[in-house]
């Protein structure tokens, strides 16, 4: 029996997961229930209750270099994930923070409020400089216009030049690689999930282990753009 989450209320979503406990203690599961739609999109149908199945969600064999973004019809919501290539291209003190060097997922964001295209551009084309792209550009030692908080009422957003942003999108393109999914429902619950999963080394929220080094980085950034 297939189970789809069809509410947003957090306690039908706790009664959901105790359904699903039961159910897969009754009919044990190997792995998720991720369909493909008619446009090419993997669909999240069901949402898994034990973490030991999420890996099943983000494979290797479905990631596509983010050169290709354009290539593909991202026009609705879900969640999307970021790898890259070779760990080694990363600086030295973020590497030496990853206890799992296999673990090459270093970002999962999410799309419900726009379309994973209109956040993909902003997180991986600098469309508006997101937290993922503000996050890459500090660890590539970039810093932002020196002043240019100065008076705005979020003093978190900083935002790199021109040219920088063309460096961090080229970066970007060399050495990343994208996946994804289309949800519609409970994609904050399941981001949160997610990520307590793969723990990926460039997410500030709900992870465990996200990076001191990025936080030093991201706040040396921060400072210029006050100055």
């Amino acid at each position: 029996m297939h189970l789809t989450i069809a509410t947003r209320d957090l306690g039908n979503w706790l009664n959901l997961k105790m359904v699903l406990y039961l159910e897969d203690l009754a009919s044990p599961k190997t792995g998720l229930n991720v369909v493909q739609t008619a446009c090419n999109a993997r669909t999240l149908d069901a949402i898994p209750l034990k973490l030991h199945t999420m890996g099943e969600i983000f494979k290797d064999e479905n990631f596509k270099s983010l050169k290709n973004l354009e290539n593909n019809n991202l026009d609705f919501f879900g969640l999307y994930a970021l790898k890259i290539k070779d760990s080694t291209v990363l600086p030295k003190q973020l590497k030496e923070e990853i206890e799992n060097q296999d673990l090459t997922i270093i970002y999962i964001g999410k799309a419900e409020r726009k379309s994973l295209k209109n956040r993909l551009e902003e997180e991986c084309r600098g469309k508006r400089h997101g937290t993922f792209f503000r996050g890459i550009g500090a660890l590539l030692g970039l810093k932002p216009p020196k002043g240019s908080l100065i008076g705005k009422s979020n003093t978190n957003n900083y935002k790199f030049s021109q040219s920088d942003s063309i460096k961090i999108v080229e970066w970007m393109n060399e050495n990343l690689m994208f996946d994804y999914l289309k949800a519609e429902n409970n994609i904050d619950f399941v981001e949160r999930d997610l990520i307590k999963h793969f723990q990926p080394i460039l997410n500030t929220t709900h992870n465990p282990k996200k990076s001191k080094y990025l936080a030093m980085r991201r706040k040396e950034c921060r400072n210029v753009a006050l100055q």
